[in-house]
């Protein structure tokens, strides 16, 4: 230990550059800070992935209204909604409506607020958004993003989407 003392000791400016040379072969090809940053929580995911997919349909259907920090249930048919769809939605909606008070949340989607429908639908009736929007930081979203997704198993027992 006495000789590696020694060593850094007397040759303390050679590990000074190399310390500094260190630094800057990390520094120079890591990515600044504000390309790092960006509106949404999800550009850094994957495009396959299903939620980043689903993302795509959604900025695609609803270019203006495309929610950057909610909660976000998509149904997409590529030949239209049918009746049973909407069914779904509407029992979906329903169930995260009727915990809304306890959670702190707003639902909105066509069966809690049919005002919104031009909003909410596509135009070609192909897609509705139930967008859920959930108050505090980010492990409670997570605990609430757990609960819709639980809402959502519950209904696809009944009924299925393809």
């Amino acid at each position: 230990m006495d000789r590696w003392a020694k060593l850094v000791t007397r040759r303390r400016w050679a590990w000074i550059v190399c310390w500094i040379g260190a630094g800057l072969v990390v520094w120079i090809p890591a990515p600044r800070v504000p390309t790092l940053l960006a509106d949404d929580a999800t550009s850094f995911l994957p495009a396959e992935l299903p939620s980043q997919q689903a993302l795509t349909i959604l900025r695609d259907e609803f270019p203006q209204h495309a929610p950057a920090s909610r909660a976000v249930v998509l149904c997409v048919r590529d030949t239209g909604l049918t009746s049973d769809d909407r069914t779904f939605i509407a029992d979906v909606s329903t169930a995260l409506a009727s915990r809304s008070e306890e959670l702190g949340w707003r639902v909105n989607s066509v069966a809690t607020a049919a005002y919104l429908s031009p909003l909410l639908d596509s135009a070609g009736g192909r897609a509705s958004i139930i967008s859920i929007d959930l108050p505090g930081g980010s492990l409670t979203q997570t605990i609430d993003v757990t609960i819709v997704d639980d809402a959502l198993d519950e209904a696809d027992e009944i009924y299925y989407l393809n």
